[in-house]
């Protein structure tokens, strides 16, 4: 019987059904347990001869066609000549696994490159397996499975221990070194300084530049997160030096995808914006798409801390559909981060709050750490100026309890938050023992981390009218100035005009205010204009400046109103009209410390010396 006649008698069996004649006729099993049985009915070299026709059909349909081989069909090739029990499986696996990773498709990575893996370690091509175990081990990392990630590089560290491979064993070291440097639930510094220090002399006996710019990549990491960024951007262009002269396009990204981090957060802003378009170019022609949203993500992030709010929200809108494109969850949560400082600052609270709770949701989906520290903070923050400080609390301290147990290293971000909730509901001796936790000295280098913790001690001090508020406060405006950040020089100016006022130099605070309001409205940072425009009104009205005082009192009003309108409800706007209408009367109240009165002089009773109350004492 031909082969036609075989399938018309299928057809009328009903077993299959023709789906179409052109180009050729081609069927589908009537239902998938047909094919299955039809499949488990054959003998395993009938199965292993068919699969192997089939591959090389297909492939041989596409070299007629003259297009190159698309990952779809890589990776049904790939299977088939496993199926068959063919070597060219290992290339097919290997060209589907790249594409995935590509696109974001970390479970097909993985299943590709686990794979191709077998057919290497099979032919014993030693060569391959550094690139397939860190490939396999990427795609481990992208889906959360760190543990089976470090692993998958102890396996590679072992089978270059099994085939005498010093490079192999080496690259082993390297990936696992990584692991631990990076923030994931394997995060170890001192096992990560460890296996460099053992790492390094190796890569330098063996010559080999690659190893040694992944070493220094991974103490630039081990140094961020620990605090100390002159030493990370010591070993950070360290890494990039040795990545160039080596030629590995893809570890000079990855050195200078983190670099960004260490400029931003010492406040080198030429230095970060130079990196930030170098490392988005690479990454483009590369076509790494989850690194480039990554690398965008993180540019709106500082550009947002430097006050460049524009571009905050165009990094971060480019970012977000690029992850989109490619369904990546953990970038669809991170780019978000600049967007919420940018509108923060700028007074958009509705948008703020809408981002940043998304922002949390993707986080959640996505297994991304960080947020549950950082986000939590800032949505905490947003709700501090909107006048809720028990919710604002209650999100404080879940993001001090997440840094505390699951991420030290975000620790000042907990801490500041948690600070300065406190502090706005009179807890000022709570408050005291929570900045305790972190001292100034340790995040003096770090950007994102010095500036929640200068907010909180800056208005601690003020709550407590400190004796020496104006020295302190004028140490923290210049800490603010090294970073060259200008939402956080106008906060600290604003600070220090407040201090001074409360120690009865007036004119002091005037100038500063008359500085410092400029610049606020230039940046278009409400959330700072309005309490500069407040505080000048309480100045001008102590100087007996009536007309003065009215005028920006008004300008303060406007802004607060501007501020409400754009809130979603009216009991949002209502409650926020509330909060910050007592602001203003408070900050138009006389605001000078009274002279502190001459102690009684008693043989028989002491009074015990109690602190005196301020106003956020009273309050609470």
């Amino acid at each position: 019987m031909s082969l036609p006649q075989r399938l018309s008698t299928l057809e009328r069996a009903d077993l299959i059904r023709l789906i179409t004649n052109q180009p050729e006729p081609a069927y589908r099993f009537r239902h998938a347990l047909v094919r299955e049985a039809v499949y488990a009915s054959l003998v395993r070299a009938d199965r292993k001869r068919l699969h192997l026709a089939a591959a090389e059909t297909l492939e041989a349909m596409q070299a007629v066609s003259g297009q190159p081989i698309s990952p779809e069909l890589a990776a049904l090739l790939a299977q088939h000549y496993h199926e068959a029990g063919d070597a060219r499986a290992q290339d097919h696996a290997t060209h589907a696994g790249q594409a995935a990773l590509t696109r974001f498709a970390n479970a097909e990575a993985l299943t590709h490159f686990t794979l191709a893996l077998e057919w290497a370690q099979r032919a014993g091509a030693t060569a391959e397996l550094a690139t397939l175990f860190a490939a396999r081990g990427r795609a481990l990392e992208l889906l959360g499975r760190f543990p089976e990630a470090l692993e998958n590089y102890q396996a590679l560290e072992a089978a270059g221990q099994a085939h005498g491979d010093q490079r192999l064993k080496l690259r082993g070291l390297v990936y696992q070194g990584k692991l631990r440097a990076t923030l994931n639930p394997l995060f170890n510094p001192d096992e990560g300084l460890r296996l460099a220090a053992a790492t390094l002399p190796l890569a330098e006996a063996l010559g080999d530049l690659e190893a040694q710019a992944g070493v220094h990549w991974n103490t630039l990491n081990l140094h961020r997160f620990t605090g100390n960024m002159p030493a990370a951007r010591a070993s950070g262009e360290q890494s990039l030096a040795l990545a160039r002269a080596a030629g590995d396009v893809e570890q000079e990204a990855a050195s200078l995808n983190d670099l960004l981090h260490v400029y931003g957060a010492l406040g080198a802003w030429p230095e970060q914006q130079a990196a930030a378009h170098d490392v988005a170019e690479r990454w483009r022609a590369l076509g790494n798409l989850p690194m480039l949203a990554d690398s965008l993500s993180t540019t709106s992030y500082y550009a947002a801390m430097r006050g460049d709010f524009d571009r905050a929200v165009a990094a971060s809108t480019e970012a977000g559909r690029i992850s989109r494109s490619i369904n990546n969850l953990w970038g669809q949560s991170y780019c978000l981060t600049g967007a919420v400082i940018a509108h923060w600052y700028r007074g958009e609270y509705a948008t703020g709050l809408s981002v940043v709770r998304e922002c949390l949701r993707l986080a959640g989906l996505a297994g991304f750490l960080g947020a549950f520290a950082l986000n939590r903070a800032q949505l905490a923050a947003l709700l501090l100026d909107l006048g809720q400080a028990p919710a604002a609390l209650d999100e404080a301290q879940a993001a001090f309890e997440f840094a505390e147990t699951r991420l030290p290293a975000m620790r000042p971000m907990g801490v500041s938050a948690l600070a300065l909730a406190q502090i706005r509901l009179g807890q000022l001796a709570s408050a005291a023992e929570t900045l305790e936790r972190v001292p100034l000295a340790s995040v003096q280098h770090m950007l994102p981390m010095a500036s929640g913790l200068y907010r909180a001690h800056g208005e601690l001090a003020l709550a407590r009218r400190a004796p020496d508020a104006v020295a302190d406060a004028e140490g923290r405006l210049a800490a603010m100035q090294a970073f060259q950040a200008p939402p956080l020089i106008i906060e600290g100016r604003l600070m220090l005009a407040q201090a001074l006022r409360l120690t009865g130099q007036l004119a002091a605070a005037r100038a500063l205010l008359l500085e410092a309001r400029p610049e606020a409205e230039a940046l278009g940072a409400r959330r700072l204009l309005w309490p500069i425009l407040a505080e000048l009104a309480g100045v001008a009205a102590e100087l007996d400046a009536a007309a003065e005082a009215d005028q920006w009192g008004a300008r303060a009003q406007a802004v607060v109103t501007a501020i409400a309108a754009g809130l979603p409800g009216v009991a949002e706007r209502a409650a926020f009209e509330r909060w910050a209408g007592r602001l203003l009367d408070e900050r138009r109240a006389p605001q000078t410390a009274p002279a502190p009165r001459p102690k009684r002089q008693s043989p028989r009773r002491r009074r015990p010396a109690v602190e005196p109350k301020t106003r956020n004492d009273r309050r609470a």
